[in-house]
């Protein structure tokens, strides 16, 4: 990625599916895996998303992703692209809590850009906020820097996705 983000955008269908997946496992904590691509202008764009996987484990204020499930989910969705979609970062829940990265959010996000088999140096965090009323999306960045500042989240409609067949693994 060339330069800081300037925004990234989610089609409504995956932003959905990730709320679906919220409201089932509500009041706990859950998330995932983002993929897609960046562009050299500084936008990125969500193709895919992973859940938490079955053998993830759910609690009120964290949330451990079934490892094995997602590692297999992202060789299989960076092959199935030709490896044009690759991992930019993760995705989870904050219950009635608040948009901003906690500490072992950002302790996870440098973990990630430190991780050679990530092939990430600059990841994202989506924390979807709130409750089955209403989840609010927050995006965050972690810069090469190691700070981290929120960007844009643009969701487009049906027929405006850079997508044309977005795929939702969540289990």
């Amino acid at each position: 990625m060339p330069e800081p983000l300037k925004l990234v955008r989610i089609s409504n269908f995956l932003l959905r599916k990730i709320c679906e997946e919220a409201n089932r496992r509500y009041p706990y904590e859950t998330g995932g895996i983002l993929m897609g691509y960046y562009e050299p202008n500084g936008e990125g764009t969500v193709t895919e998303i992973i859940g938490p996987g079955p053998r993830a484990k759910h609690r009120r204020s964290s949330f451990e992703p079934d490892y094995d499930f997602q590692e297999k989910e992202v060789a299989a969705v960076y092959g199935k692209s030709m490896s044009q979609y690759t991992y930019i970062g993760d995705w989870h829940t904050h219950p009635n809590g608040t948009g901003t990265l906690s500490k072992a959010d950002r302790t996870t996000m440098q973990g990630i850009s430190r991780c050679p088999k990530a092939r990430c140096t600059t990841p994202i965090m989506l924390l979807l906020v709130g409750n089955p009323r209403m989840w609010l999306p927050q995006l965050w960045e972690l810069s090469e820097d190691d700070s981290h500042r929120g960007i844009e989240l643009r969701v487009s409609e049906p027929g405006n996705s850079q997508t044309q067949d977005p795929i939702a693994r969540v289990e």
